[in-house]
């Protein structure tokens, strides 16, 4: 299917469940979108989820979680992690260690958690 347009949608999907479009490549990009200098390649109007995100806690009286986020992480993944909570007073994100070996990654604070400290994570790439 090809939809072109000078104006207005090129290709429209509509379902009153399940996907409006899907798209699936085995190899390759199941879905691409790209835009010249003032345009934007995707705009989503309202909540979005993607299986490469998600959350977990770090527990009260430790300094790490380790994460299993459920896709292959390479040298070139992205880990943004932002922490959700409070840890303590004098208590902070240290840093994101990846392990692609393992498809694994840790959180580390500067210091145990006086509290559990849910964080939320995304890996890109």
């Amino acid at each position: 299917m090809t939809g072109r347009t000078t104006a207005g949608r090129g290709v429209n999907g509509l379902a009153t469940s399940g996907r409006g479009v899907h798209g699936y490549a085995s190899t390759g990009i199941g879905v691409y979108a790209a835009a010249g200098t003032s345009g934007k390649p995707f705009h989503a109007a309202g909540r979005v989820s993607f299986k490469t995100a998600g959350w977990a806690t770090i527990a009260a009286g430790t300094k790490s979680k380790v994460v299993t986020p459920g896709v292959d992480l390479t040298p070139a993944s992205l880990v943004l992690v932002t922490l959700m909570g409070n840890p303590g007073t004098t208590v902070y994100l240290h840093r994101v260690a990846a392990n692609v070996t393992a498809d694994t990654f840790t959180v580390y604070l500067t210091a145990n958690a006086t509290a559990a400290t849910r964080f939320a994570w995304f890996v890109i790439g």
